[in-house]
């Protein structure tokens, strides 16, 4: 069992703003992204403009991670914001901003709202079916997951 704290949502309130971002991730998504999931850290991000969750190892390498933002503000991602590529996940267009290694940088546009997502693997679990030139179609189950879970169109 993996311990997920300080997640919780403070507000019942249906605004996007109060989704338990920390909660988008589930025990077999960390699975996928660390050899030592139950390490892994999660911080909650509540900023004026954003929301997320980011995990971390005990290296403090971001393995994971999920920010929402309103529509047509900046991307919240430290990555480059240049699109390499466009896609389809869970029926959502999404920009892929950059991807190798394993490693994928995705936005998925809303109605409303921005979804940014870094996976960002351990190096001992990046030799699976993820492949260097379409990291992000490796990680396609996480982000549909992901998309899933938030209940967004």
């Amino acid at each position: 069992m993996y311990a997920i704290t300080g997640c919780a949502a403070e507000s019942t309130d249906p605004d996007w703003r109060s989704m338990d971002m920390c909660a988008l991730f589930q025990p077999a998504d960390l699975d996928q992204v660390s050899d030592r999931p139950v390490e892994l850290t999660a911080q909650r991000i509540d900023a004026a403009e954003s929301i997320g969750c980011k995990y971390s190892d005990a290296d403090t390498l971001r393995v994971l991670s999920a920010v929402l933002h309103e529509g047509d503000s900046k991307p919240a991602t430290e990555e480059s914001s240049t699109i390499q590529r466009t896609a389809k996940f869970g029926g959502q267009d999404a920009s892929i901003i950059f991807e190798n290694s394993g490693v994928c940088v995705v936005q998925i546009k809303f109605d409303r709202v921005i979804l940014d997502m870094t996976i960002a693997p351990r190096p001992a679990v990046t030799t699976g079916p993820v492949s260097d030139s379409h990291s992000c179609d490796g990680h396609r189950k996480i982000i549909e997951n992901v998309i899933g879970r938030t209940g967004l169109e």
